[in-house]
């Protein structure tokens, strides 16, 4: 048999031998495999995370809502509550802020108060955009801000951090407007809510009282409404992206 002869005949049995061929199909799909897997669970993660920054925003918020007056110290231990709803992923990157809002007879918003953990609390009297729906007049509501910086295990230097944020607007429980602020002492009693009676006289008798949520009687010409309640469809209302 010459050399080219038997060359020939080599490459024959090695194109015919299917010996190590799973094997190889294996490395070649090795590869992609992890990156499919290694994706999935960060996306997963990172979904499970952002569905925590919407649960805290919505439960420190509602805490808040439920007080007539808050204590600088109490105040931090609700914000330092949001660990252990974001349990068990770590705090160190989360930011909560609570701000109450108000708006005077055309709607417009400002900052009353604010508190944060891990970040800087909103200046008071810093005007704010509110959602159409919210902009009522004469309404205190609480803003509550979660953020919360993620970093992929794998991939960080390709996508980098992402922020998750959400957010939501609540209104006040028991009062119209809750007091926060050094000297102030915690409560959670209706009857401290402060409370003022005005009368006047321009065709037909007005007569309102301020307790709590907000209430009133109004007479003219005979016929009368009543009705009570705050914005938004009763004390609740959700906002939108942050």
């Amino acid at each position: 048999m010459t050399f080219m002869g038997e060359v020939s005949q080599r490459q024959k049995q090695f194109a015919g031998d299917r010996r190590g061929i799973a094997a190889t199909e294996f490395a070649l799909l090795l590869p992609i495999m992890l990156a499919l897997f290694v994706g999935v669970s960060e996306v997963g993660k990172a979904l499970s995370i952002s569905r925590k920054v919407t649960v805290t925003a919505r439960t420190i918020t509602d805490l808040v809502t439920q007080y007539v007056s808050i204590s600088t110290t109490d105040m931090s231990s609700l914000l330092s509550a949001s660990a252990q709803v974001m349990a068990p992923y770590p705090s160190a990157n989360l930011t909560v802020i609570v701000s109450e809002i108000s708006t005077d007879a055309n709607g417009n918003a400002t900052i009353t108060w604010s508190a944060a953990q891990n970040g800087t609390a909103d200046t008071q009297g810093t005007s704010v955009t509110l959602p159409g729906a919210l902009k009522q007049p004469n309404v205190s509501l609480i803003w509550g801000r979660v953020l919360y910086k993620y970093t992929p295990i794998i991939g960080d230097n390709i996508i980098g951090p992402k922020n998750l944020t959400d957010q939501i607007y609540l209104s006040p429980r028991l009062c119209g407007s809750i007091s926060y602020g050094s000297g102030v002492q915690t409560s959670i009693s209706s009857a401290a809510c402060p409370s003022t009676t005005t009368t006047a006289s321009s065709s037909g008798t007005t007569s309102g009282t301020t307790s709590g949520t907000t209430s009133g009687t109004t007479s003219s010409s005979g016929s009368s409404t009543s009705g009570s309640g705050t914005s938004c469809s009763g004390w609740w209302s959700w906002g939108c992206s942050w």
